[in-house]
């Protein structure tokens, strides 16, 4: 008995794959497993709107879902810089035909739910999948992309099981019909990245004096530890710091014209005025002008990769081109 894994995903709107192909062999290593992209209820991967990435050959259920997991990590990394918006699942209802339904549906066959998102079976006998048709309106990347950044993802890993958080939540913003939620959903992408450094040890000793002189303040209980909260903050650096310094990672690349830190700031500002009311509240068109330029800058700082200029020639941090594959930025 072997054991196969198959990662349902929606693509977004927006995307769509350049492959003619119906499937695409990933990786087909000598031990006997196959890994595959495969285009659903169509004849080929530029038509669907709809894929599987499919896995087969594994001896254990834990190996299928650990192989699953990390095949999905990749697949994340690799359609960032493309780029390619797709919906793996994580929070969609999943299909919950019952086994009657299911037998209803495909009499004499082996019949399973089609889960969006990832799922693990016996490969043996194949299955059929059941569930309800999606289409969309598309925009296509070039499947030679796809090929050279999955390679790069091959060799570097997958996002980390954080960074794919901040992968759906930009995959989320794909197709947004309403520019506010576009951009807000790429601020929050951006934001989950954020990981504040401590402040200097001074700073944190004055930030706990406060803290202390507040526990002996006699105010109310709920206020002295609302205002606790609050100081506790402050032991470390601001969200508006460590944002600069994160987007300082991508120099010398410029958004909009601007130094990555700049640019962070500015978008920084427009969130707050959109999110917190401040007026002047950001117009459309002054959304507009930010959020495609923060679309590449969030999948360069979840990738680290910066945008190809052409199908197999990549640009670097440090500038210079490659003709032979991907490089790490920074």
């Amino acid at each position: 008995m072997t054991w196969c894994f198959r990662i349902r995903v929606n693509l977004r709107p927006t995307s769509k794959l350049q492959c003619e192909e119906r499937e695409w062999i990933i990786d087909q290593p000598d031990s006997g497993q196959q890994v595959k992209l495969v285009a659903l209820a169509t004849t080929s991967l530029a038509e669907a709107r709809r894929v599987a990435v499919r896995g087969e050959g594994y001896a254990t259920e834990a190996a299928a879902v650990s192989a699953g997991q990390e095949w999905r990590a990749r697949l994340m990394k690799a359609f960032l810089p493309l780029p390619v918006g797709a919906d793996f699942g994580d929070r969609a209802p999943h299909s919950s035909f019952t086994e009657h339904g299911l037998a209803a549906y495909a009499p004499g066959q082996r019949a399973l739910n089609d889960v969006h998102g990832l799922m693990v079976f016996e490969c043996e006998p194949a299955p059929v999948f059941i569930s309800m048709d999606i289409r969309a309106w598309t925009i296509s990347s070039p499947h030679e992309r796809l090929v050279a950044a999955m390679a790069y993802a091959i060799d570097t890993g997958g996002l980390s099981e954080a960074r794919q958080v901040s992968y759906d939540l930009w995959a989320a913003s794909f197709g947004q019909e309403s520019a506010e939620a576009r951009f807000a959903l790429l601020m929050i992408a951006l934001e989950a990245m954020i990981d504040p450094d401590p402040r200097s040890e001074q700073c944190r000793q004055h930030v706990d004096f406060l803290i202390q002189t507040t526990k002996n303040s006699g105010l109310p209980t709920s206020e002295v530890a609302s205002m606790v909260g609050v100081l506790n903050w402050l032991r470390n650096e601001s969200i508006g710091q460590a944002g600069k310094n994160l987007a300082r990672t991508l120099e010398p690349r410029k958004y909009n014209g601007m130094a990555p830190a700049a640019f962070f700031n500015k978008c920084y500002a427009v969130r707050s005025r959109l999110v917190h009311g401040l007026l002047p509240l950001p117009t459309l068109e002054e959304i507009g002008r930010w959020a495609s330029p923060l679309q590449e800058f969030v999948a360069d700082l979840l990738s680290k990769l910066l945008r190809p200029e052409e199908p197999g020639r990549w640009v670097t941090a440090e500038g210079p081109e490659r003709e032979d594959g991907l490089d790490l930025l920074g």
